[in-house]
């Protein structure tokens, strides 16, 4: 079986058993830690595939991800069952999974800002709420600054770009320029 079949299965299970203790945004955010850490040390992947690491010790590593929070019991008995079946090389598309259909079931997207300097959150607010009506849903947005974006702003949302920075103008200028 492959790993995208393995993970949208995992995945699911998870989210209706989470959702059956209560537990799905708690899950979510739990299965956000995790992708941040696949994501921030990929060292962690090639740790779990070790073959002299018990299943304990994988587990722990597991739920070390979530550091000094409590664990829900809804991921901590979906971490010992997916060490139980061999599947930990899967965890980090499982946990990818899991947000992607959490986002679905709760008609949340994910976009991120990128501004040349540091908003005010009274603008950041006014372009949630312009993205949350424009696609009907709720916008869970990150920020960023790049200065050298030198002024504007760039916004990426649902596989969509709105792109207006300076930069961005400037570039635009120059190919139309035919350069």
């Amino acid at each position: 079986m492959n790993s995208g079949k393995i993970s949208i299965r995992y995945a699911k299970a998870l989210l209706g058993f989470g959702e059956k203790n209560g537990e799905a945004d708690k899950v979510y955010q739990e299965m956000q830690l995790v992708n941040a850490a696949f994501e921030a040390a990929p060292l962690l992947q090639e740790i779990l595939e070790t073959p002299g690491l018990s299943q304990q010790e994988k587990t722990d590593l597991l739920k070390a991800i979530l550091g000094d929070r409590k664990a829900s019991k809804s991921t901590t008995a979906f971490f010992n069952f997916v060490v139980e079946q061999r599947r930990e090389q899967s965890m980090h598309m499982i946990a990818l999974m899991y947000e992607k259909l959490y986002r679905e079931a709760h008609n949340l997207l994910k976009g991120e800002l990128k501004t040349a300097v540091e908003l005010p959150k009274a603008t950041i607010q006014k372009i949630e709420n312009f993205v949350n009506k424009r696609y009907g849903a709720t916008v869970e947005l990150t920020t960023k600054t790049d200065q050298s974006l030198i002024g504007g702003f760039v916004l990426d949302v649902n596989d969509e770009r709105l792109d207006a920075s300076i930069v961005g103008q400037l570039s635009k200028l120059n190919s139309y320029a035919g350069h």
